[in-house]
């Protein structure tokens, strides 16, 4: 996305240089940054319970989180 918004220039000026391309990065960003970090909580909770039944709830919550990240990132 980055390399995307650096090579293209729309209207005399980068992409990288509008706002609004500025803020999808960013956002794009956030999102993959929320659910690695929910990734990470889920396993840390595996190892440290050894027992899916208490995290079947953060296994859960990261499979229905996935599309939606992927989605929202790869439609921006």
């Amino acid at each position: 996305m980055c390399e995307r918004a650096l090579s293209r220039v729309t209207k005399g000026e980068r992409l990288a240089d509008k706002q609004l391309v500025q803020q999808m990065i960013a956002d794009s960003w956030v999102d993959i940054e929320q659910f690695r970090l929910l990734v990470l909580r889920t396993a840390w909770k595996i190892d440290k319970y050894n027992d899916y039944e208490k995290v079947r709830g953060d296994i859960s919550a990261v499979k229905i989180a996935m599309p939606r990240v992927l989605h929202d990132v790869a439609a921006r």
